[in-house]
């Protein structure tokens, strides 16, 4: 068959073709990447954006060949929410893309991105830039990059963005795949240089680039003036607020939506290939279908009080499209044609055999179905099969080869599928660390493709993504900027005022400000800014201490020693607990292998380490107690849920502890879920349980007839217990009152314990943690299949009216975020009014505990269409149905708030959406439009755990300490708790613990990070904090090395300041406690902590050549001429080498 393709293919005629089978798009996508004699661009049309991404991974299976998509815009410009950068970034990049077209590149566009007007054609290549390395640098390059759209950024993270740090130019064009940095001799480009945008650090040197427009429309003064005018008469506030930007010629969210206004004549993207594409039409008919009906929608949208386009002004016409297309592929399942193209198509029938999943879900079962699969495919075909990696491989590799079969594990950038299908023994099987949609069987190529998520049921999840910083690798979020609250390590808490660059003994320096109480300030050297930490409590506002108060030392010394109690008494249970012991619990049986294979997704890295954890522990003959933290939807109750299944395997009980009535609820249905398949009673006892029921269920428990008994406190009740309990789990501790956690002590003592918490710990704090706490983390979230479409919009009736009547027509249902208690009632109202069909509860944290138990439950049952609610939903609430969102006044909530709220939907592998609704009488500050843009366009997990996580750690210290360790944060600020903490752990373990030594340097040396150099002061204070971390002269290489790359050659006070951190590292080793400079003189007062030996500093004072001599205030004089850093730094470390 593929040789026929090829035919076709191949030949410079026009043709209209048809292509029959019954393959899976994986199979389509095998004959586009793998055909031989493709010339010229290939677009494929689909009838939507997920079909589109589909293809796109189905070809990358195959093939590692550029693959484009051009999107639509979602949602459509009569939807009143705000157009993600993305889609406007990515539509130009094919744009781009199709003008260069390349025989080894492929195109795919739904057919609404494809008819999607854009800008014209000979306008995108008139501002179409190439510059090559020597070429000069426009001096008007900066205007010009914001006349085509792009927005200026101390740090280019995002397409479409430019930097400007005098010397060095970094940009960002949309069709880039890294942006560029351009080093400058004068306006002559000296070198070109492509860079990651997460760690702003190099990665090759390259020749030239293109600057393509960053916005698909362009404005100039004669088109922004007539589109102002227009959108004036309409009555919409949003086309207001855009008609002022428009007259004042700025660029602006949504200007897309009303492009075909700003143009005397768009092009279709189409146009945009100089050369007719081989098009590929993927279900044509559907695609038809699909077409009208999106348009019947989008007429039945159309306002003309408040909308400046009909539909049909917004998109290219599909008949005339449709003519265009002189060589056209028709790929259908079933062929469907009338006469006329009987008779003028050629047709190609594939025979394929699709194969099916096995029914049984035991794993030894599906793998003999694999064994008996095999039999028919080895040998009439080759068998590939794609795996996530090599777990997966080693998973399933010894059972084949028990069998007699030869596996291969092949992980390549690129497969030679031909030779590996050709030319490859009759019992090989080759297994791919590559993502299958479909499993089936192509006699004619000799090909079998099985999918290990199609075949046994595995959620495939690519590896989750590393939590990069979008800011580089010193840039966290936890950063100070101007105006924060931070803590003084000696002298508490006050608030940043800025840098301050003064003269110091004829030395000009720069320092922090620092504001007291009063009007107090303190001047801190910038190498001394570890001593600050960022203030950050979850839940108040800190008053400022006096400067010289003895008041903040008071605090710190009751932190320590109440730090050091719980240390010490976590040492000592720990202690305890070694020396009790149990019989292990076996792990390794049939029906554990079976239970462990059967959960239906890949397990994170952290999540397998978890697992690997309770194993261990299960298997050792002392009790566990361990404690696993992760955000709600990480998959902590899977692994809990393994624990539970070893340990009622082996005929003991297990009780599931959680605080409120609706979490028990969760654990029931999901235990249950998970365990259908075994013969094992689960029960559940709560308030909603009728008494007798109740009693029943305690009695059964007390004979050793239910195997899981699930709770809320009414598990610690006097009348409940078990014949032979094995395993506790608790769910959120932390949330239980006092006598109840002194009764879950008392079960502790002779049972494994393994404790729950959505709350993230730092890893920083576990590695310290290390003998004396079990401890698991899961930071890492699953990669969801679908990402949370995330909205815009001002606070608009009929949008909500839209959003809510869609996700209740899918079956779902709607969490509506209004976090003013005052309020809320009204806003019920307003609610019920807008959709007086629709069942509307309301929770808050006012409401009484079984008032709101009631709702959530009533919620949980799919009794409410709508939970109206303020920021209770935050976390510890997982319900699966409730997939679209409404946050109202979104601008108001923080980042990582709104991170942790939007991911309460999107847990069911159903698409979710979440709306961020603002208020649309005030305009959006600059840093609330970056705040929601941030959340908007981190739809899948990346930088956004990092966002969130910050802000989620200031409750660790609570769920791993105890909640009254809550008051002591916001006294001294979670960072420097955390530091406290870490040292009363060191101190409790046995480890010799001393106060830092922090040396006073007043060297007259000028050295500091000047504002001509690095401009932006939050980066010059996360360089000063990285500064602090030198230790040898290698750490100053890589430091100037970095610097060098993102901002060019550091200027001499830069390098002094480099030194000046290497001398202050040697002067703590020392215990040097001031190190100055005289005049041709170095003076050095040392703590009593110093190594060196007093006996040596005689011997050195005695010496003939007076170079040290020992001061009447017992400091070590040294001659010396040159006061700079490296001569400095040279005798600091010969006096380290006196040192035993």
């Amino acid at each position: 068959m593929r040789n026929q393709l090829d035919e076709w293919l191949s030949g410079k005629n026009q043709f209209q073709n048809s292509l029959t089978h019954p393959l899976p798009m994986q199979g389509v996508a095998f004959y586009l990447a793998l055909s031989k004699k493709r010339k010229g661009p290939h677009l494929v049309i689909t009838e939507n954006l997920d079909e589109a991404k589909d293809f796109m991974e189905a070809f990358h299976f195959w093939s590692d060949q550029p693959i484009h998509l051009l999107p639509p815009y979602e949602p459509s410009v009569y939807a009143g929410v705000q157009l993600s950068e993305h889609q406007v970034h990515d539509r130009l990049k094919w744009l781009f893309n199709a003008l260069n077209e390349n025989d080894s590149h492929v195109f795919v566009a739904p057919i609404l991105g494809l008819l999607q007007k854009t800008l014209p054609e000979p306008l995108f290549m008139e501002n179409s830039f190439e510059f090559c390395d020597g070429d000069p640098l426009p001096n008007d390059i900066f205007s010009e990059l914001r006349r085509l759209g792009y927005h200026s950024t101390p740090i280019v993270e995002d397409p479409g963005s430019f930097a400007n740090r005098g010397g060095i130019v970094d940009i960002f064009s949309p069709q880039m795949e890294h942006p560029v940095r351009i080093e400058l001799f004068g306006n002559e480009i000296e070198s070109l240089r492509s860079f990651d945008p997460a760690t702003q650090r190099t990665l090759a040197e390259v020749e030239k680039f293109t600057i393509i427009p960053a916005r698909e429309v362009l404005l100039n003064e004669k088109n922004a003036v007539r589109v102002s005018q227009k959108l004036l008469s309409l009555k919409h506030p949003d086309l207001q607020i855009l008609s002022n930007h428009l007259r004042r010629q700025e660029y602006c969210e949504n200007l897309e939506f009303h492009l075909p206004l700003f143009y005397d004549e768009c092009s279709a993207a189409l146009d945009y290939f100089h050369q007719m594409p081989t098009v590929w039409m993927l279900q044509e008919l559907n695609i038809e279908t699909s077409l009208q009906k999106e348009l019947s929608r989008l007429q039945s949208l159309f306002n003309p009080e408040w909308h400046t386009l009909k539909p049909e002004n917004l998109f290219a016409d599909y008949l005339k499209t449709k003519g265009q297309l002189t060589k056209k592929i028709t790929v259908d399942k079933l062929q469907v044609m009338d006469s006329a193209e009987a008779i003028t198509q050629k047709q190609i029938e594939v025979p394929t055999k699709v194969i099916r999943k096995p029914r049984t879900k035991k794993f030894h079962e599906q793998i003999e179905d694999l064994k008996k699969l095999l039999l028919t495919l080895v040998g009439p075909s080759h068998v590939v099969i794609s795996v996530r990696g090599q777990s997966q491989f080693d998973r399933i590799r010894p059972y084949l080869e028990s069998s007699g079969y030869i596996c291969q594990f092949v992980d390549q950038n690129f497969y030679d599928w031909d030779s590996i299908i050709k030319g490859s023994q009759k019992e090989l099987i080759t297994f791919v660390p590559r993502k299958a949609l479909a499993s089936f069987f192509i006699p004619s190529e000799g090909l079998s493709l099985i999918s290990f998520e199609h075949f046994f049921g595995k959620q495939f999840q690519s590896d989750s993504p590393k939590a990069t910083n979008p800011r580089g690798k010193h840039l966290s979020f936890g950063e100070i900027t101007e105006g924060d609250y931070v803590v003084h390590s000696v002298h508490g808490v006050c608030q940043f005022t800025g840098l301050k660059t003064m003269p110091v003994a004829g030395v000009e320096g720069e320092f922090l400000t620092l504001q007291f109480k009063g009007k107090d300030k303190l001047f801190l050297p910038i190498y001394r800014i570890h001593q600050i930490y960022k203030y950050a409590s979850e839940r108040v506002e800190p008053s400022l201490d006096k400067l010289g108060s003895s008041k903040f030392q008071n605090v710190k010394t009751k932190t320590k020693r109440r730090l050091r109690e719980i240390a010490h008494e976590l040492v000592r249970l720990y202690a305890q607990r070694k020396n009790t012991h149990r019989p292990s619990y076996s792990t390794n049986t049939e029906d554990v292998f079976d239970f462990f294979n059967a959960f239906p997704y890949d397990e994170t890295d952290d999540q397998m380490t978890a697992i690997e954890d309770i194993v261990k522990d299960l298997n050792d003959s002392q009790p566990m107690d361990r404690l696993i933290c992760g955000d709600v939807g990480f998959g902590k109750t899977e692994v809990a849920m393994r624990a539970a299944f070893v340990v009622a395997s082996n005929r003991k009980q297990v009780a599931v502890l959680a605080p409120t009535t609706v979490l028990t609820m969760q654990h029931l249905n999901t235990f249950k879920k998970r365990f259908r398949d075994w013969p094992l009673r689960i029960e559940v006892i709560n308030r909603l349980i009728p008494t007798q029921k109740a009693k029943e269920i305690i009695e059964a428990a007390k004979k050793g007839d239910v195997d899981i008994l699930i709770g809320t406190h009414r598990l610690l009740s006097q009348d409940v217990g078990f014949k032979e309990l094995g395993l506790l789990i608790v769910d959120e501790e932390q949330k239980f009152g006092v006598k109840h956690k002194e009764k879950i002590k008392q079960l502790k003592v002779n049972v494994d314990t393994l404790a729950m918490s959505a709350t993230p710990i730092p890893r920083t704090l576990n590695m310290s943690l290390l003998g004396i706490r079990d401890l698991s983390l899961i930071n890492t979230a699953p990669v969801d299949r679908l990402e949370t479409r995330t909205f815009i919009c001002r606070f608009d009736k009929e949008i909500i009216r839209r959003a809510v009547e869609s996700e209740l027509e899918r079956g779902g249902q709607v969490f509506f975020l209004h976090n003013k208690v005052q309020s809320i009632y009204a806003m019920a109202e307003e609610l019920r009014a807008l959709l007086p069909k629709v069942r509307i509860g309301v929770g808050h944290g006012q409401l009484k505990e079984k008032e709101l138990e009631s709702v959530m439950v009533s919620f949980f049952n799919n009794d409410l269409d709508i939970l109206l609610c303020s920021t209770i939903i935050e976390s510890g609430v997982d319900i699966p149905n409730a997939n679209t969102m409404l946050i109202n006044s979104a601008d108001k909530f923080g980042l990582s708030q709104l991170y942790q709220l939007r991911g309460r939907v999107g847990r069911s592998g159903r698409r979710a959406y979440c709306y961020l609704l603002t208020d649309p009488n005030r305009a959006l500050t600059d840093i609330a439009k970056e705040r929601l843009r941030v959340i908007q366009e981190n739809t899948a997990l990346g930088s956004g755990i990092q966002i969130a996580n910050y802000d989620l750690e200031l409750r660790g210290a609570g769920t791993l300490l105890g909640e009254e360790q809550s008051g002591l944060v916001d006294t001294v600020g979670y960072e420097f708790y955390m530091d406290l903490l870490e040292e009363a752990v060191a101190e409790a373990k046995g480890e010799d613990v001393r106060e830092a030594i922090e040396p006073e340097i007043n060297l007259k040396i000028k050295a500091f990070i000047p504002s001509t150099y690095i401009s932006n002061i939050r980066l010059r204070l996360a360089y000063y904090r990285a500064l602090t971390q030198i230790q040898n002269p290698g750490d100053i290489d890589a430091l100037e090395e970095e610097l060098t790359d993102q901002f060019g050659k550091p200027p001499i006070e830069v390098i002094n300041l480099l030194g000046i951190m290497l001398v202050r590292h040697a002067c703590i080793q020392l215990g040097v406690k001031d190190i100055s400079s005289g005049k041709e003189s170095l003076v050095l007062a040392f703590t009593d902590q110093t190594p060196l030996p007093t006996q040596k500093v005689i011997e050195l004072a005695s010496m003939s050549n007076k170079k040290y001599s020992i001061t009447p205030e017992n400091r070590l004089k040294i001659r010396l001429k040159d006061i700079s850093w490296p001569k400095v730094y040279d005798e600091v470390e010969l006096l380290l080498k006196y040192c035993p």
